[in-house]
């Protein structure tokens, strides 16, 4: 198997983490928390 693109963060990131949407970061965490919870659950 040979990977055709380079890996790890690309050197041209113009992102900060003072660039992210914090609201929307929180959002999906909390989602994916309660998929995994809901799914040790069972």
């Amino acid at each position: 198997m040979t990977v055709a693109f380079a890996t790890g963060a690309p050197s041209a990131c113009t992102q900060t983490w003072a660039g992210f949407d914090w609201t929307l970061v929180y959002q999906h965490v909390h989602r994916l928390q309660m998929r995994i919870a809901k799914a040790v659950e069972q």
